[in-house]
């Protein structure tokens, strides 16, 4: 993945996107050629609906952030078709995405960063013991998607 968010900065230091729309358009097509994992496809998927939901905007407010959260999650869930409590980068996008609608205030950013890594080290933790059952079990007992 660092290959892809580093082609996210080299593409929009030289393509120069003149929108909020573009900046995210660029950034969508960089990732997924520079990451062609399930991973790379699912933040392209991302950024595809960033770029959608920032037509015409010049700004964007927590609340504004926070919905483009919620839509690009549910863009990410149908395509790859995992959900959140599937060991997924959901599993760390959602709660983000919730603190921020939910909370207002100084240190909101930091805050709702903070339960974003709880929950991505919960979720790390989760699939670490997953992996180290048995294949099978883990199919049929906690799903777990490469996402």
């Amino acid at each position: 993945m660092e290959q892809g968010f580093k082609a996210v900065a080299e593409a929009v230091e030289t393509e120069q996107p003149e929108s909020l729309q573009e900046t995210f358009f660029v950034s969508a097509v960089a990732i997924n050629s520079a990451a062609p994992s399930t991973l790379g496809a699912i933040l392209s998927v991302a950024m595809q609906s960033f770029s959608n939901d920032c037509t015409g905007l010049t700004d964007i407010d927590q609340a504004r952030f926070a919905e483009m959260l919620h839509h690009a999650s549910d863009q990410m869930t149908g395509m790859g078709g995992a959900k959140r409590g599937d060991k997924t980068i959901l599993d760390s996008l959602c709660p983000y995405a919730e603190y921020l609608t939910e909370h207002e205030g100084p240190g909101i950013w930091r805050d709702a960063a903070e339960k974003a890594e709880e929950a991505a080290q919960a979720t790390a933790q989760g699939a670490q013991e997953c992996m180290e059952k048995e294949e099978r079990e883990c199919v049929t007992e906690e799903p777990y998607y490469l996402l």
